[in-house]
C-alpha cells in the first residue's frame, strides 16, 4: 500500500487549549446541498443510570471552510479570516483551497491563532488548491489519503483532492477522526463522476478512523435539493477523464458489477454519517455567498452528539446563535476573506467512543 504523504507542523505557544463553547468558496463552479442532523444532548436520566450534563469543558468545536486560497499575511484576505477564525474558536478547522504559496501563511494563521498542529499534503493530484487541518487538540494521529492508500493499488489516481484527517483527543477522554475534503466542482457529466468518486474515497476515509466517532467536512459542490442527473448509476469512466486519471481497481469492480448510484451524499449516508442542519444566524442555509447555494456540509456520526451547529457570516453579528470568542469582526470579515461562509458545529464524544 502507497503511504500517504503530509507536513505536519507542530508549534509551540502559550495560549490554553479553549473550554469550545466558543463561537460560524470554492473556486470552481459550485452546487450545494443540504441535509439535516441536529441532535441536542440534554443530560436524562432512565430507570437505571443517571447520565450527567454534558459541560461546556467537554464540547468540541470543529469548522469546515473553503477559503479560496489564504492570500498573503497581512493581507486583507488573511485578517480577515484570521478575524473570522477567532471569533469561531474552533479546536479544529479543515480548511478547502490552500494553495501552495500559501504555506507560509498557513503557518502565520496556525501560530496566530494557536493551533499546534498543521496537517497539508506536500503534494495534491490534480491542481495546486488542496485541504488542510488545524488543530489545538492533542493529534492521536493524521493521515492524507490518497487514491493508492485506498484503492491499494499503486497506480490509482482517482482522487480530485487527498482528503485530510486528524484523529484527536477530546477534553472529555474521548477520540474525535475530522476528515476534510473538497469534492470535485463542475457541472459538466466527467465532472458528476469524479465528484461521486471523491465521495466515494472520502466516506473510505472516514471508515477507516480507529473510532466510530467521525466527523466529514467540507464543500461538497452539490445540493440535496438537486435535480434527479440524467445518469442514474455510473457504470463507466467518462472519456474524458484527465490523461493521468486512474480509477482503482476497486471501484473498476463495481463499476463493471452493479454501478455506483450518481449520488455524492450516497456514499456518506452508507458509511454511517448523518448530515448536520447548519444554517445562518438569518436562518439561510446559503454557504456561497455568489451563487445562494449551499456547498459546504458536515456529516457526523450518530455516535457523536451534536450540540450545536452554525453557518457564520460576520454580518449577521447582530442576531442570536451560537456562543462565540472576543469581539464580532468587521460586518463584511466573511466576504473579505473567502466567497464561502465557514461552517462550525459542536460535538460531544462519550470518552467510551474510542
Amino acid at each position: 500500500m502507497a503511504l500517504p504523504v503530509l507536513l505536519l507542523w507542530t508549534f509551540a505557544c502559550d495560549r490554553n487549549p479553549p473550554t469550545s463553547g466558543t463561537g460560524s468558496p470554492d473556486g470552481d463552479a459550485d452546487a450545494d446541498s443540504d441535509a439535516d442532523a441536529d441532535s441536542d444532548a440534554d443530560a436524562d436520566a432512565d430507570t437505571d443510570t443517571d447520565t450527567d450534563p454534558v459541560t461546556d469543558a467537554e464540547i468540541v468545536r470543529v469548522v469546515t471552510w473553503n477559503l479560496e486560497s489564504l492570500d498573503a499575511v497581512g493581507s486583507e484576505p488573511y485578517l480577515a479570516a484570521r478575524d473570522v477564525l477567532a471569533r469561531i474558536d474552533a479546536d479544529v478547522v479543515a480548511l478547502n483551497e490552500i494553495d501552495w504559496d500559501d504555506d507560509a501563511a498557513l503557518a502565520a494563521l496556525a501560530d496566530e491563532l494557536g493551533y499546534d498542529t498543521v496537517v497539508s499534503p506536500d503534494t495534491n493530484p490534480f491542481g495546486s488548491l488542496h485541504n488542510a487541518v488545524l488543530s489545538r487538540l492533542p493529534v492521536l494521529r493524521s493521515t492524507v489519503w490518497t487514491s493508492a492508500a485506498l484503492a491499494d493499488e499503486s497506480l490509482a489516481n482517482d482522487l480530485t483532492r487527498w482528503p485530510v484527517s486528524v484523529e484527536v483527543e477530546t477534553p472529555g477522554g474521548g477520540t474525535l477522526a475530522v476528515v476534510a475534503q473538497h469534492w470535485k466542482s463542475g457541472f459538466f457529466t466527467v465532472d458528476e463522476f469524479r465528484r461521486v468518486i471523491d465521495g466515494v474515497r472520502t466516506a473510505q476515509a472516514a471508515m477507516l478512523a480507529s473510532t466510530p466517532a467521525v466527523v466529514a467536512m467540507g464543500d461538497v459542490n452539490a445540493e440535496l435539493t438537486d435535480p434527479a442527473p440524467d445518469i442514474a448509476t455510473w457504470t463507466y469512466v467518462p472519456d474524458d477523464v484527465p490523461g493521468d486519471y486512474r480509477i482503482g481497481g476497486d471501484l473498476a469492480a463495481l463499476l463493471d458489477g452493479a454501478g455506483i448510484p450518481n449520488d455524492v451524499f450516497a456514499p456518506m449516508a452508507d458509511a454511517g454519517l448523518e448530515v448536520v442542519d447548519a444554517r445562518q444566524m438569518d436562518g439561510r442555509y446559503t454557504t456561497r455567498n455568489e451563487s445562494g447555494r449551499r456547498l459546504d456540509y458536515a456529516f457526523v456520526h450518530p455516535s457523536v452528539q451534536v450540540m450545536g451547529a452554525e453557518v457564520y457570516d460576520s454580518a449577521d453579528e447582530t442576531l442570536e446563535g451560537l456562543p462565540k470568542a472576543g469581539d464580532p469582526p468587521d460586518r463584511e470579515a466573511s466576504l473579505t476573506a473567502a466567497d464561502h461562509y465557514p461552517v462550525f458545529v459542536d460535538l460531544f464524544v462519550d470518552a467510551a467512543e474510542r
